[in-house]
């Protein structure tokens, strides 16, 4: 080894050269040596893309992986640069982009959300991803408007014949010989594209299929100028364990494919189903009866037609009923007085005919109810020992969106959604096991209510979404510090940003373990200027985090504007629109 390797080998060398360049020159340099790049992961940037999103936004890229810390604008020379190191590390991928994907020759996982052809796209990984074991596609363009109306359904340009969709399209699916999941999705009140019994048997037989969720209408016959071909042959033994699908379960519509159809429903877990022609008690008998596993049934938008005795799967844990008409109160009763069901939601839902307040199932553990007046049932939660989360929904019957509950509360719940609308404070006290709060702030001037919230015992989790408040009453001084167990607390403001800063920034100085997250709008400019100029914002905060990106608070004081335009607010629909990154985020570590 001469001289020049000698220095060029030492560690500390190499870290004050790295620090020299630009990322871009930094990763160009990390794929020189194995040294070098093992210099760049451990000193330079120990962030692992392995999960990576990338964004469109021209003329740049955003590019974040699932921490809400480490997101990246890039110019699209930089961007190369830096698929060409990450590229085969990247197993799961959520892509906004045209970008040719070829280069992510591991990709275990690929989510797709794009303003580009579905087929052209299938065609392309097939060739270039052999190994990918789950696809999600999302037909959201880059404003995340819906990608539908009812003549264009741009997405399936070159994929759908006569409202069918089309062979090229199924064989490409049948191409990646490693598909265990199918999510294809495009968002609109009701499928008007169709696929033929025979594609849907072969994506199911000739694929190791686990998990199916199509958008699609499954037909029970193919379409009527399809060449006649042999059944589909099955590949693999029946793997299903998830299904959801638009259809009909009429056995006279199915025909001679009735029993094939069914006998896929056999091993399934977990059940979505939106039924064209409606549901009957014989409908409902069918399903008990293809799925003795069953153990999640969701049914969306769907209407229910004289459901006298109402029967579920002997083994079903959760019910979800979505945007459903027909069922009665009776109907209800009999849900919730099931011996094994474990969780039931039901959003959108109404229910015929006269309330009646009852005791539920004591395996009840988690309840949403909409449309339903909760106030008047209490006999559902009041001191009822097994329901650990409930959600609190208002009905058109209910006077005020104020609730207390005065016949008594969960004693053990931990989980409490208050959906435009808030509890009492004497109901609240009583549940001494409450861990999660999300509420509504009805009223003005809640000081008292919110500083009394911050003490409950047990409560590490608060999420308060602000119509228009302010505090009539003096705030914590930095001599009566309020200490509280909340570790997380999230502020939603739906009119304008937070004008009572100086009690929240008060509030993290005192509390060193809290996590802080605040939503920037209606104007995220200038909520984050306020924030950071704000008298008591910590000087000790190094960062925050916003939109998936770490704000080094010293560059946002010294030079806000260029800051700032490092930052770019990207969706990812597949996330949850209320998750972390999507917010101004406060926390110390």
């Amino acid at each position: 080894m001469n001289g020049f390797e000698s220095i060029a080998n030492n560690c500390e060398i190499q870290i004050y050269i790295y620090k020299l360049l630009t990322f871009k020159d930094q990763l160009r340099l990390a794929r020189v040596s194995e040294g070098l790049r093992c210099v760049f992961e451990r000193f330079i940037w120990p962030v692992k893309y392995e999960k990576l999103t990338v964004a469109e936004i021209f003329p740049n890229y955003v590019v974040t992986n699932e921490t809400i810390a480490n997101g990246l604008l890039m110019t699209a020379d930089v961007f190369i640069e830096f698929l060409n190191f990450y590229s085969q590390q990247v197993h799961e991928l959520t892509s906004y982009s045209h970008w040719d994907l070829k280069q992510f020759k591991n990709l275990t996982t690929l989510k797709c959300c794009v303003d580009l052809c579905w087929l052209e796209l299938l065609q392309s990984v097939a060739n270039n991803i052999p190994g990918l074991e789950n696809i999600y596609l999302l037909s959201y363009n880059q404003d995340h408007k819906v990608y539908f109306t009812p003549y264009m359904v741009i997405h399936m340009f070159g994929a759908i014949t006569d409202g069918f969709v089309s062979v090229e399209f199924v064989e490409s699916l049948l191409r990646m010989k490693h598909l265990k999941r199918i999510s294809l999705d495009y968002r609109c009140d009701f499928p008007i594209i169709r696929i033929g019994c025979d594609d849907f048997f072969r994506l199911i037989y000739q694929l190791p299929m686990e998990v199916l969720e199509l958008s699609f209408v499954v037909e029970p016959e193919n379409p009527a100028d399809e060449i006649p071909q042999p059944p589909p042959t099955a590949i693999y033994p029946l793997q299903l364990k998830s299904l959801k699908i638009t259809t009909t379960l009429d056995r006279t519509k199915w025909s001679k494919n009735y029993d094939k159809f069914m006998a896929i429903f056999q091993n399934l877990n977990s059940l979505n189903l939106r039924m064209i022609d409606g549901i009957t008690e014989e409908i409902l008998n069918t399903i008990c009866q293809a799925c003795p596993s069953l153990e999640s049934l969701t049914i969306q938008r769907s209407t229910f037609f004289d459901i006298n005795s109402l029967r579920l799967p002997d083994h079903l844990e959760k019910l979800n009923i979505e945007f459903c008409y027909g069922l009665s109160y009776g109907n209800l009763k009999e849900i919730l007085t099931c011996p094994h069901l474990r969780e039931y939601i039901s959003i959108g839902t109404t229910y015929k005919g006269d309330f009646e307040n009852f005791s539920i199932s004591g395996t009840i553990q988690k309840l949403a109810l909409g449309g339903v007046p909760m106030q008047e049932f209490y006999l559902a939660y009041a001191h009822n020992e097994n329901l650990q989360h409930l959600a609190w929904i208002p009905s058109n019957r209910d006077n005020s969106n104020l609730f207390h509950m005065a016949r008594g509360v969960p004693p053990n719940l931990t989980t409490l959604q208050m959906k435009c609308c808030q509890v009492t404070m004497e109901s609240l006290q009583h549940m001494t096991q409450l861990q999660s709060l999300d509420t509504w702030l009805v009223q003005p001037f809640q000081t008292s209510y919110i500083l009394q919230l911050l003490r409950l015992p047990a409560l590490q989790h608060l999420t308060l979404r602000i119509e228009d408040m302010q505090f009539n009453c003096p705030l914590p001084s930095a001599e009566e510090e309020l200490l509280t167990n909340v570790i997380h607390l999230k502020l939603f403001y739906s009119k304008r940003f937070a004008t009572d800063l100086d009690f929240w920034l008060d509030l993290f100085r005192h509390n060193t373990k809290m996590t802080m997250a605040i939503s920037p709008y209606p104007d995220t400019e200038d909520s984050l200027r306020s924030l950071i100029n704000h008298a008591k914002f910590p000087k000790s905060l190094k960062r925050l985090f916003l939109f998936g990106f770490t704000i080094k608070c010293d560059d946002l004081r010294r030079n806000f504007e260029s800051t700032i335009k490092s930052i770019v607010y990207h969706r990812n629909v597949f996330d949850d629109p209320e998750d972390d990154r999507f917010f101004i985020v406060l926390r110390r570590g």
